[in-house]
């Protein structure tokens, strides 16, 4: 996750960029801002995935910030960071669907601590409209290749099923062999046996082939960060993520987008 820090006194930009240690709260990447025009500047430029904004600020304010950045649809979270408790700065705030809001000062970890709760929720939003944005236009793309036919309960249907239910949960975390032969009321051995005289390869193989697959096309056409492309096709530990698909390609994530730029 990305996060950019707006605040016009330098000493607090300081004190929120380097004296809370961001990674141990889901954050990889710090920007910061001194005004609504740099922030704006930042939000355009960058992929930010959290707003860590101060609300009174010469010129702009943090309130017409979000504004903008509401209009403009940027996918990101704000939370507001203000010395005073105004009422008619949380009213707007909160209609402007701001996450949180923290008076200031506050300690490292009360902020850190915010932030990370924010992440969380973003974390299950993101895992609840996947499949609705990838999921379906990954099956309708493998639509070709997954015929319908076969009796019912024939090995040919069993397998056209299990291709199919895997196509439509690659998103989920929670997709596993088992998961698919119970949802199937068959054994493991069996669905795992013919599955595999099928395709070649087994289920395992074939969840992690068709995520690198995903993950992949997602990194060359898409702009999100490589954090969020993980948690879209399944994976909520990015580093085995990382890993696995430096094991499928050859290379990072990272690099596999530098090579594929709009693929």
């Amino acid at each position: 996750m990305t996060l950019l820090v707006v605040n016009d006194v330098e000493l607090t930009v300081q004190f929120l960029t380097e004296k809370i240690s961001w990674n141990e709260y889901g954050i990889s990447k710090v920007y910061k801002a001194y005004n609504a025009s740099e922030a704006r500047a930042c939000l355009t430029s960058a992929e930010i995935d959290i707003l860590l904004c101060d609300i009174e600020m010469p010129g702009e304010n943090g309130i017409e910030l979000l504004r903008w950045v509401q209009e403009r649809h940027l996918p990101c979270d704000c939370i507001f960071l203000t010395c005073h408790a105004n009422f008619d700065y949380i009213h707007d705030a909160m209609h402007l669907s701001c996450r949180d809001y923290i008076l200031f000062p506050a300690t490292a970890d009360a902020i850190g601590t915010a932030v990370a709760k924010v992440i969380e929720k973003r974390v299950e939003r993101l895992k609840s409209d996947r499949l609705q944005r990838y999921g379906r236009q990954w099956v309708e793309m493998h639509a070709s290749s997954v015929s319908v036919g076969g009796s019912a309960g024939s090995p040919q249907d069993i397998i056209e099923s299990t291709t199919r239910y895997i196509l439509e949960h690659i998103s989920s975390p929670e997709l596993s062999v088992n998961e698919i032969a119970e949802k199937n009321y068959l054994s493991l051995s069996y669905l795992s046996r013919i599955f595999k005289k099928a395709r070649g390869i087994s289920i395992s193989q074939y969840i992690i082939q068709e995520r690198m697959e995903l993950a992949a096309q997602l990194l060359a056409e898409s702009g999100n960060t490589v954090s969020n492309i993980a948690l879209e096709v399944g994976y909520s530990n990015y580093p085995y993520f990382t890993s696995t698909f430096k094991k499928y390609w050859g290379v990072t994530p990272s690099r596999y987008r530098e090579e594929h730029p709009n693929a």
